[in-house]
């Protein structure tokens, strides 16, 4: 059975072949773009990217107030362009602001996609505040960087993750 009108405008139009096409060629076209400036900023335009994962882990000795801490610092190059000069300091201080340990990672070039992972295992008091400073520097072929960091951990967490990253357009 069909359906009667009274009038032309109420009812609808029938879709097209040509409108179907152009739907789906639009729709085409706006993924390809999308792709496309994915891909560009991934691989193609330059900028610096650092990802900076610290990670702190306190284990405690025997159930008495000794124990060991554990100190992970990573660094990843996530960006496009190649770094220079990279260095990374790592320091951790007990509650009293007395150096526990450190250790500094130096290379010449740290190219997209490397990384490199510090760590350090000390001796220290469960159940008390520790310091961490984090500095980096490097440089690129168009600036210098500096950043430092400093986290501290608390009485009560054993196990603490710091994030950070240093960006920048490479122009």
């Amino acid at each position: 059975m069909e359906r009667k009108w009274h009038d032309d405008k109420e009812r609808p139009k029938e879709v097209t072949v040509k409108g179907k096409k152009a739907v789906i060629v639009s729709i085409v076209l706006i993924l390809l773009i999308l792709v496309v400036a994915q891909v560009s900023y991934l691989y193609v335009i330059p900028r610096v990217t650092i990802d900076l994962k610290t990670v702190y882990h306190e284990a405690t000795g025997g159930g008495g107030s000794g124990g060991l801490v554990n100190l992970n610092s990573k660094f990843i190059n996530s960006g496009t362009v190649d770094v220079n000069d990279f260095k990374m300091k790592v320091a951790i201080f007990d509650s009293n602001k007395v150096l526990l340990k450190n250790e500094t990672f130096e290379r010449s070039l740290v190219s997209p996609g490397e990384s490199h992972e510090i760590k350090l295992i000390t001796n220290g008091n469960c159940y008390e505040t520790f310091y961490i400073d984090l500095e980096i520097e490097f440089n690129t072929d168009n600036n210098e960087y500096y950043e430092k960091y400093n986290y501290k951990t608390h009485e009560d967490a054993m196990n603490i993750g710091f994030e950070d990253t240093i960006f920048d357009w490479g122009f």
